[in-house]
C-alpha cells in the first residue's frame, strides 16, 4: 500500500500524523534497530508492551518485516504475568515503553533462557533513533512477508494465566473480512487501493494489546485507511468524542458496556456538543454491549450502525446488528 498509495494518511495521534510511505519507512527503521540491537532474527517472536501509540503499530510491523511474531503483553500485568507471557510465547525480546521497565526488569530476573527487554525511547530520542538507521537504499529486511508469518494474540481467558492464539496472517485476513461480510472472499489489498478503494477511518477507544484494538487497526490498515489513536492508558470518553469529530472517525471500536457507558454518559451530559455526523458505524467484541446502552446512543447517533461481534480470539463467528 505504501509504494501504490504513498501520501495516504495511515496513523494519527494527537499531533502526529503519519502516510503509509512514512509508517512503511519508519517500521523499517526500526526493524533495523531490532535485528541489530535485539539480534532478532526470522522466526523470533517479540512481546509487546506499549500503550495505543504509532510506536505500537511501528513495533509490530517492523517484527513482521523481520519475519518475527508479534504479540502482545497486557500494559496492566505485573511481573508474574509479563514472565509467564514471555515465557509460554517463547519470545526472544520484549519492546517495552520506559514506563514499564520496573515490572519488565522483575519478570526478566525469572527467565532462564536469553531474551532482551528492549525499551524504546520516547519523544525526540525515539526520532533521533529511527533518524539514525540506515535509508532504504543501503538496508532492508531480508525476509520476504508471506502469508505464512504468524501473529501471536494472548487473551486473558476466563481461568488461569493468559492463553496464546496463533494466527497466520493470511488466515486472520480473510476471518476479518468475513467478520464483516459473511459468506464473501477478501479482494487483493493492494487491488482494491489501486482502484481508489479504502476501508473506513478507524478509532480503537480500546488498547492494541486487546484483541478488539489490534484487529480493527490491521483491518483497517489492510484496507488503506487510517487509524486514530489516544496514546494514553485508560478510557476519556470526551476525548475519545473529540478525536471522533476532529479526524471525521467513521468507525468506532469499544469493548462492550464497560465503554459504551461511558461514552453515553457523555453524550447525555452534553447533548449536541460533538458534531458525529461522519461516523457509521460503532463495533464491539469481547463482552456484554446491553440492549439499553446500544438504544442510548442511538438516540445520539441514530445515522450509525452498532456491530456487536460475537466470537473468540481463536475464530471469529457471527454478528449482530442494531440500526
Amino acid at each position: 500500500i505504501a509504494e501504490v498509495a504513498p501520501e495516504r494518511e495511515a496513523i494519527v495521534c494527537g499531533e502526529r500524523r503519519f502516510t503509509f510511505d512514512q509508517f512503511d519507512d519508519r517500521a523499517r527503521r526500526l526493524a533495523w534497530h531490532l535485528a541489530q540491537e535485539a539480534e532478532l532474527e526470522r522466526g523470533d517472536r517479540i512481546a509487546i508492551d506499549l500503550v495505543n501509540s504509532p510506536e505500537y503499530l511501528e513495533t509490530f510491523y517492523a517484527a513482521l518485516k523481520l519475519g518475527c511474531g508479534p504479540g502482545n503483553v497486557n500494559y496492566r500485568y505485573l511481573a508474574e504475568e509479563v514472565h509467564y507471557v514471555v515465557d509460554n510465547s517463547d519470545a526472544k525480546a520484549l519492546v517495552h515503553g520506559p514506563e514499564f521497565a520496573d515490572t519488565v526488569k522483575q519478570a526478566l530476573k525469572r527467565i532462564q533462557k536469553p531474551w532482551r527487554p528492549f525499551s524504546l525511547p520516547t519523544g525526540e530520542r525515539y526520532e533521533a533513533s529511527l533518524a539514525a538507521a540506515p535509508p532504504a537504499a543501503e538496508w532492508e529486511p531480508g525476509h520476504r512477508p508471506s502469508g505464512d508469518d504468524l501473529i501471536f494474540l494472548y487473551t486473558g481467558g476466563t481461568t488461569g494465566m493468559p492463553k496464546g492464539v496463533m494466527w497466520r496472517c493470511d488466515d486472520l485476513y480473510v476471518s476479518l473480512w468475513r467478520m464483516g461480510r459473511p459468506g464473501t472472499d477478501p479482494p487483493d489489498p493492494i487491488a482494491a487501493v489501486r482502484d481508489g478503494k479504502r476501508a473506513g477511518t478507524c478509532l480503537p477507544a480500546c488498547p492494541l494489546m486487546h484483541g478488539t484494538g489490534l484487529f480493527i487497526a490491521l483491518s483497517t490498515l489492510s484496507g488503506g485507511s487510517s487509524v486514530v489513536l489516544i496514546d494514553a492508558p485508560g478510557l476519556d470518553p470526551a476525548r475519545v468524542w473529540n478525536e471522533v469529530e476532529r479526524n471525521a472517525v467513521e468507525v468506532l471500536t469499544i469493548v462492550g458496556d464497560v465503554f459504551a457507558r461511558p461514552l453515553l454518559d457523555a453524550l447525555d451530559a452534553e447533548p449536541g456538543r460533538w458534531d458525529l455526523s461522519s461516523l457509521r458505524a460503532i463495533t464491539s467484541s469481547g463482552v456484554t454491549w446491553s440492549p439499553e446502552t446500544k438504544a442510548g446512543l442511538l438516540r445520539h447517533v441514530p445515522h450509525v450502525t452498532l456491530l456487536d461481534s460475537l466470537g473468540a480470539s481463536e475464530g471469529m463467528a457471527s454478528r449482530q446488528a442494531a440500526t
